[in-house]
């Protein structure tokens, strides 16, 4: 069976729109300031972070310990719902740009994902969370993709 990152092209392609991701928030006036300084860092482990939810090697849990990793990288940010929704939208384009499948399928889960993944880094980076106990998390389980995915 051939994984979503098979058909996708793999690590050029993760590569691509995570870099194309970056140029577009980085530009971006609204959330442009919570990535200024972050550089290549942010490429890399954003990266690995796509990679592995594809269903590619486990980079970013081997490297930034999963949801874990996912969770400090964001403790503290304050994201705002106006930038949850804008990192949604670039994220789309930069899909789009990347060469990302076009299919309605496709697209469709690949927002479902992108939506679910935001609404978590939004909760978690809020200031009162820094103040409760770490919670702890499962591991990370690359997105599906199947006709009965819901």
């Amino acid at each position: 069976m051939t994984t979503m990152y098979e058909r996708i092209g793999g690590e050029p392609v993760v590569r691509e729109l995570c870099e194309l991701f970056h140029a577009l928030v980085v530009a971006d006036d609204l959330i442009g300031p919570m990535f200024a300084g972050s550089g290549e860092s942010h490429v890399r482990n954003l990266a690995k972070f796509m990679g592995e939810m594809f269903g590619g090697p486990a980079r970013y849990t081997e490297d930034r310990g999963g949801v874990g990793g996912l969770y400090d990288a964001h403790l503290r940010l304050g994201i705002t719902e106006a930038q949850r929704e804008r990192f949604v939208e670039l994220l789309l384009v930069a899909a789009r740009e990347a060469g990302l499948p076009d299919d309605a399928g496709f697209r469709e889960r690949f927002a479902r994902h992108i939506e679910a993944g935001s609404r978590f880094s939004a909760k978690f980076s809020q200031p009162e969370v820094a103040e409760a106990p770490r919670p702890a998390f499962p591991p990370m389980a690359p997105w599906t993709w199947g006709e009965d995915d819901s």
